[in-house]
């Protein structure tokens, strides 16, 4: 009895230590994953380059950090969790399982070979910051795997797990009842009210109610155009004073970019409200998912769905600001959508829509709706060939919608760049802008090797701004794929984000902006499947892992688990994008419109000195308003003077405003002295206030 007792005392020793061993470990590991005060890197890891590359790692309590070769560092790292698949009982078991079936563990271990590729770049690209956030992942991922299974060990076949599931499951079923089993039409209203209220506040309080990209700052002055009733303007006198990216001004004053979303702004501007275009197509586009998810997968993978769609910063930002591709996922969901509704209905009414809906996704961006339309295509040709009866009307209605919106891209291309086969940006780059290897419009030539690592790069980013968790976010998607069967529409959703990806393989140029803008049209399938994930892991613990309590006790535990992430990326991983964005995110503020603003300045001509991009919309495209901003080309401003001669001069640079009179023989601006003694930078501090 009493050797029993020592035997009990031993085995709740060793999995104490142990399990607070992991648990310390985990702990460990996400303190070196917080970020910066940028989102890109890592406060208590540097990553550094110069011969081979190398991590200075900032250890708690030391002031200075430690300098170690970083694949040596990530290698004994990786050792942890490969040890705890070993050495304990529920590792061994999990080995057990998933080698149980020779075919599902290959499966499986090509699934998750593709998801380690997602977050994982194996050679240097993209800089520094996607290496650095590539690693802020990786330690994330063991950081709280261990970090759990730490908790597990200590906890297990203790009375405190079983007050733990207990409250758990408690909790779930009185938020399973507020959210999951509400009245839909309560569910959509509150969750349209808080997207948009969140987007529309982001809107205001970080992006200043005016369009910081380039991209978004050419639309927003071609809609302008398009509000005034005009396809193009005319190209202002001497157009250098007021060349900007992206903008055309070759005799005719327009932008490089396809209709669809220009068009939809010309409402907004004309109410004076350009700003809650964005908003509101984010709003539906998460009411959409609801829709869709409800449609494909039932009312809780649908509610699901909206939920992550509600918490993802790369939805939110993307819907706050003026890009395009808060249009282009509108219409790709609202595709989905009845496409999805065409199959089960065969009516034509619903192929009209989703022709409409991928029509105006070609009106947008037409190089991503040929790449996310493309499985559903060939799908629709296989459903054709094999019932043509049934679908030969909805075929007819939804090409019909989708060419005559075609036909539209076409006409506008004629009537502005001359050609219906000639784009925008044919007309302002040349042919070097368009897909493909060996060209591009500007730096060094396109090819294979670098877009496999602008791939990587872009699913990089993907695994980190899609949702912000301390695991990367494809987590849940590569999961489901290598533990489940997978359906017609699972493949349909997967291969359409795979395609995108793989589009984006041949196009010269990449960023991240709110994340990596050529695959957000991919968030729709993604969050899908990630909702799928999310829905499958308790089944998953219970039938393939012998779980020992019930399917909901398993829920509740996902359910936690799943909240506390969302709830660590909006303390943690949220504040260093505020910061990012609210800080002249791309250069553009609205300090050197307010400095004008508040002079009270009338008649005159500014030259900007600060970055064109935050005044250019000032300008009305056929330059009718009071005050003209220019770009300060130097030695000759004089052109602009001799160009207005009744106007006054200023030159502006952020908060500094200074009137400019000009010398009739040289042709030089100054700033003449006050009629007091007060000197020119006492003057410009009074004008700008």
């Amino acid at each position: 009895m009493i050797s029993e007792s020592i035997k009990v005392i031993h085995i709740f020793i060793l999995r104490f230590i142990g399990g607070f061993g992991a648990l310390s470990y985990g702990v460990l590991l996400l303190y070196f994953a917080l970020p910066h005060d940028d989102p890109w890197r890592m406060t208590h890891i540097e990553v550094r380059y110069w011969e081979t590359p190398f991590l200075d790692v900032w250890l708690p309590f030391l002031a200075h950090p430690y300098r170690v070769p970083m694949y040596p560092f990530l290698t004994l790292i990786l050792l942890v969790p490969c040890s705890l698949l070993y050495l304990t009982r529920m590792g061994r078991k999990f080995i057990s399982h998933i080698t149980s079936d020779r075919t599902s563990f290959v499966v499986f271990l090509l699934w998750m070979l593709l998801f380690a590729i997602s977050f994982l770049p194996g050679i240097r690209v993209g800089g520094i910051f996607s290496r650095a956030v590539s690693i802020s992942l990786l330690l994330g991922l063991i950081g709280s795997v261990v970090m759990g299974c730490g908790i597990a060990a200590m906890v297990r076949g203790t009375q405190l797990l079983t007050v733990l599931l207990d409250a758990l499951t408690k909790l779930y079923e009185v938020m399973r009842r507020v959210i999951f089993l509400s009245r839909p039409s309560r569910f959509v209203i509150v969750l349209f009210l808080v997207f948009f209220g969140a987007t529309n506040a982001i809107a205001y309080f970080v992006f200043e109610h005016i369009p910081h990209v380039q991209d978004s700052i050419a639309q927003v002055f071609h809609a302008k155009i398009l509000a005034a009733g005009s396809l193009t303007a005319e190209s202002p006198p001497h157009p250098e004073f007021f060349e900007f990216t992206h903008v055309i001004n070759n005799g005719r004053w327009y932008s490089q970019y396809p209709p669809g979303h220009i068009a939809l702004l010309v409402v907004p501007l004309i109410l004076g409200i350009p700003w809650i275009l964005n908003p509101l197509l984010g709003s539906l586009t998460v009411i959409l998912l609801y829709w869709l998810g409800k449609e494909l997968y039932g009312e809780g993978i649908g509610r699901l769905s909206a939920l992550l769609a509600l918490f993802s910063p790369f939805l939110l930002f993307m819907s706050s600001e003026f890009m395009n591709h808060a249009t282009a996922l509108f219409c790709f969901t609202l595709f989905l959508l009845f496409f999805a509704r065409v199959l089960k209905s065969k009516r034509p009414v619903h192929a009209l829509i989703a022709g409409v809906a991928l029509g105006w996704l070609l009106m947008t961006r037409p190089f991503t709706a040929v790449a996310v339309a493309l499985p559903f295509a060939l799908y629709a040709v296989v459903l054709l060939v094999q019932d043509a009866k049934a679908y030969l009307k909805p075929a007819v209605s939804f090409l019909g919608s989708f060419l005559v919106l075609a036909g539209a891209l076409l006409g506008f291309n004629d009537l502005t760049n001359g050609d219906p086969f000639l784009f925008g940006f044919q007309v302002l780059y040349g042919n070097e802008v368009m897909p493909g290897f060996g060209h591009a419009a500007w730096g060094g030539p396109h090819s294979l090797l670098r877009g496999i690592h602008q791939t990587l790069v872009n699913l990089v980013g993907l695994n980190k701004y899609l949702f912000e968790w301390p695991v990367p976010s494809l987590f849940f998607v590569f999961l489901f794929c290598g533990f489940f069967a997978m359906g017609r529409w699972d493949y349909l959703l997967l291969t359409s984000a795979f395609c995108l990806t793989g589009a984006y393989l041949f196009y010269w140029f990449q960023d991240w902006c709110f994340g990596p803008r050529f695959l957000y049209e991919a968030a729709a399938p993604l969050i899908l499947l990630s909702a799928r994930g999310i829905d499958a892991v308790p089944r998953l613990i219970q039938r393939r892992f012998a779980g020992e309590r019930s399917v909901r006790t398993y829920t509740a535990g996902t359910g936690f688990i799943v909240g506390a992430m969302i709830l660590v990326g909006g303390i943690v991983y949220l504040p260093p994008h505020f910061e990012v964005y609210g800080n002249g995110y791309w250069g553009v503020t609205r300090r050197a419109l307010i400095t004008v603003e508040r002079a009270g300045i009338s008649h005159a001509v500014v030259f900007t000195q600060s970055y064109y991009g935050s005044v250019f919309l000032a300008n009305d495209p056929w330059l009718r308003n009071d005050v003209i901003f220019v770009r300060d080309l130097g030695g000759r401003n004089k052109i602009m003077a001799d160009l207005y001669p009744d106007r006054k001069y200023y030159r502006v640079k952020e908060g500094v405003l200074e009137e400019l009179k000009f010398d009739e023989r040289s042709g030089r601006a100054f700033v003449p002295a006050l009629p007091t003694s007060k000197a020119p930078r006492e003057r410009a501090h009074h004008l700008s206030k």
